[in-house]
């Protein structure tokens, strides 16, 4: 299953659409994103830290945990000239 960056936020961050797209992955073979997914989402988790949704603690749990996940990733390399 393919997640973008949106979706890769919903394993972590308690929104809308959190509960089914943690089913999905769940139930899923593997689990795929883009290349600049960890970077985007290190950004926004960044972003919720400093609009105070957020602690200190929270978000370097959540970063730990994206790291150690990133791992048991498909990574998926962009070709701009094929995208």
């Amino acid at each position: 299953m393919y997640l973008d960056t949106s979706a890769l936020a919903k394993l972590y961050l308690e929104e809308e659409g959190s509960d089914q797209v943690r089913e999905w992955a769940g139930a899923a073979e593997a689990l795929a994103t883009s290349r600049v997914a960890l970077a985007e989402l290190a950004a926004a988790i960044a972003r919720r830290r400093r609009e105070g949704d957020l602690t200190d603690d929270e978000s370097e749990a959540i970063r730990s945990a994206m790291t150690d996940d990133w791992n048991h990733l498909v990574v998926v390399h962009l070709n701009e000239h094929r995208a």
